[in-house]
């Protein structure tokens, strides 16, 4: 079966997300390296050939849109401007000389990055002091900075909100290493469905501190994330593999923790002789920390192997800990809450099979709480028992699934996949706008209005839907979702939302 979209629909689309501006002070910048030496004026038809020149273009409220390419370092000087890649951060990439993007001036919320990849740092990937950006569904790697944050260095009371990232492979070169992937002091950031994963610490003396993140005198919201094989392994000194937290607030839900390491560090000089690691995943000081609906399994520390609490208090409740409270070491306050497993995950690439026992074992009070990772909504009846029940762990399992197949290109065609382990009837609906709005007891519609609906069935199926050669529909971002269900039994559940964006 194909589905086209109809031109009248596709110019509708494109007024509705914003890519035509009628009546609109804003302005649309664009950028394309391909220009390169330039300069160019910002337009459509001659870009300018870097980001940082259409960001001094650009005033508040303003889009910098940029095409794939190789870019260099990007301030964004305190404006409230959004800078967005067409394509991703696997075609867009700040090769970064210094610091690869700096937020510094007191940008806020409004300030935007995102689908970039940051490679190359020196003085880290992401720099936030005393500015609260949204910096979302790029991939931070391969970044360094002496002492910490690697990846990003967020301090002097920022409050940015970190959502949708990939935070991966970065490290502290030799100084006092802490936070290879996060360093944050005295700030209040949000951390929300990212993969923090490989990152490491290296220190001359002292030792390294929380190779994924370090946090000190701040409060940290920490949602949705998967945080895995970091390692603090190097040094003299080795504590937190996932998380050193030294006086700070931590408030946790939907995580899982794996992989990580704080293991016996190396005597780096005599005076200076090698000290049992500390705190596999977690290695908290005079911290108050609640974690709820995750998964702590396989990390690995001499003392703690998933955590070590030097003071303050932490509580766990509705979360999978691999060895329960023999896995926990230190002095500090600890207790078990309601719903505490031990139990084998059961799942492939961390995201949970149908046979898992973390599928609707979460929080009963937690209901519609957004996205996991790969979109699926939160929470569904994942076990078939019609109640909606969040599961343990970042990730959501879901009896519906959706997948896409091939890009969509202007004159092109691309596929979607519907699926169950289940024979359920579905609706297969696209829409341009996002939105996230509780349907209990199905989960969360996920696409907003309008929708345009394209097949209705039974499932499995595909159907194939055919892109017009109109060039308004460049650009166009452009989600689907499905909806499973059974006729006349009132159960059902929505599917994960694909995004694209028309090329």
């Amino acid at each position: 079966m194909s589905r086209s979209l109809s031109s009248s629909l596709a110019l509708r689309f494109a007024l509705l997300a914003g890519l035509v501006q009628v009546g609109s002070a804003q302005t649309t910048w664009f950028v394309d390296d391909d220009g390169c030496p330039g300069p160019g004026d910002g337009s459509v038809t001659t870009p300018f050939c870097s980001i940082q020149s259409a960001v001094s273009a650009a005033s508040d409220g303003d889009f910098v849109l940029v095409y794939p390419g190789t870019y260099t370092d990007v301030d964004f000087a305190g404006k409230e401007i959004q800078v967005i890649s067409f394509e991703g951060p696997g075609n867009t990439i700040i090769q970064a000389v210094g610091v690869g993007v700096r937020f510094d001036k007191g940008e806020g919320p409004g300030a935007l990055l995102r689908g970039f990849q940051i490679t190359g740092a020196s003085e880290h990937g992401i720099l936030c002091d005393g500015a609260s950006p949204t910096i979302e569904g790029n991939r931070i790697r391969k970044n360094s900075a002496l002492n910490g944050g690697g990846g990003l260095y967020i301090v002097g009371d920022s409050s940015p909100h970190i959502v949708g990232n990939s935070i991966e492979k970065n490290t502290c070169v030799p100084g006092m290493g802490a936070g290879g992937g996060l360093y944050i002091s005295n700030s209040s950031p949000t951390i929300e469905r990212n993969i923090i994963r490989g990152n490491d610490v290296f220190a001359d003396y002292g030792g390294g501190e929380g190779a994924g993140l370090f946090i000190q005198y701040s409060t940290v919201e920490l949602h949705g994330n998967l945080i895995i094989n970091n390692r603090a392994t190097d040094e003299s000194r080795n504590v937190g593999g996932g998380i050193c937290a030294v006086k700070s607030t931590i408030i946790g839900s939907s995580n899982t923790f794996s992989g990580n390491r704080s293991m016996r560090g190396l005597a780096v000089v005599p005076e200076l002789p090698g000290t049992p690691g500390k705190g596999g995943a977690l290695h908290l000081v005079d911290t108050q920390t609640t974690f709820t609906d995750t998964i702590f399994w396989n990390d690995a520390a001499d003392l703690g192997p998933e955590v070590y609490a030097e003071g303050g208090s932490v509580k766990f409740s509705y979360s999978n800990m691999q060895g329960g409270l023999a896995k926990i070491a230190g002095r500090g306050a600890v207790s078990f809450g309601e719903g505490m497993l031990d139990t084998q995950p059961q799942w492939h690439a961390f995201h949970l099979l149908h046979q898992s026992p973390l599928v609707d074992a979460g929080s009963p009070s937690r209901r519609s709480i957004g996205t996991d990772w790969d979109l699926d909504p939160r929470a569904v009846d994942g076990n078939g028992d019609g109640v909606e029940r969040v599961d343990i762990g970042w990730d959501e399992y879901n009896v519906v699934q959706l997948e896409v197949e091939g890009k969509p290109v202007l004159g092109g065609s691309f596929s979607v996949h519907v699926n169950a382990f289940a024979d359920l009837h579905y609706i297969l609906a696209g829409a341009i706008r996002t939105a996230d709005v509780e349907r209990p007891p199905f989960g969360a519609v996920l696409i907003g209005v309008p929708r345009v609906v394209f097949a209705k069935g039974l499932m499995p199926a595909s159907h194939k839907v055919a892109v017009p050669n109109e060039s308004i529909l460049y650009g166009m971002r452009v989600s689907f979702q499905a909806f499973g269900y059974i006729p006349r039994a009132g159960r059902g559940s929505f599917s994960r939302r694909a995004d694209f964006t028309i090329r």
